[in-house]
């Protein structure tokens, strides 16, 4: 008798299979055909949910960045923090920190760092920028009420610095910074710091 479950269960199964299958032979070893072995189904079955791996792998994404979209929710959600609090509480949500660095989330950032997946990350940071950029801009609104900001435009101003923040984070990685630079953006202190580091 055939296994029939709902979709979004399913979707989630293969999701899950995928994702074991791209941290033990990694994403460019994976076919479709591994993850229709590994979950005894159909090909159809598969296509019926994903176009290919690549959706599957955008799918993952979108899957990690729900946290930190709740997180960011529940933050402008509150109206018993200012403006200013809430832009240090929106930016604190949105860093990941090293504990919180899993094998997985390694694997994702690698797997989206290859050549083929750049339209990939380019979706995804179009996606981010979208969601963030609304609450981003309730935040700035928050503000101009409280007095605490001058903007004309808050949606305008809101993209223009929430997509600044997506693509030049998202190039940033520890190899591309010129530590010579690094003052610039924070204090000379960081700066030698990072000369020790490796």
């Amino acid at each position: 008798m055939r296994d029939v479950k709902d979709a979004v269960i399913r979707k989630k199964e293969i999701m899950e299979v995928a994702l074991n299958l791209f941290l033990k032979k990694g994403f460019l070893e994976t076919t479709t055909q591994d993850i229709v072995d590994a979950m005894k189904i159909s090909r159809g079955l598969l296509y019926y949910h994903f176009n290919n791996k690549e959706d599957i792998l955008y799918s993952l994404i979108i899957d990690y960045s729900e946290p930190v979209i709740q997180k960011i929710d529940k933050i402008c959600d509150n109206n018993d923090i200012d403006a200013v609090s809430k832009l240090d509480k929106f930016f604190e949500a949105t860093i990941i920190s090293a504990k919180k660095i899993t094998p997985e989330s390694t694997v994702m950032q690698k797997t989206l760092d290859l050549k083929v997946n750049h339209y990939l990350m380019d979706k995804f940071s179009h996606y981010m920028i979208e969601k963030l950029t609304i609450r981003f801009s309730q935040i700035i609104k928050q503000g101009i009420i409280e007095k605490s900001f001058e903007v004309e435009d808050p949606y305008s101003t809101a993209y223009f610095l929430i997509s600044g923040y997506i693509f030049v984070g998202n190039s940033m990685t520890y190899e591309n910074i010129n530590k010579n630079n690094f003052c610039l953006l924070y204090t000379s202190d960081a700066a030698d710091e990072l000369d020790g580091v490796d």
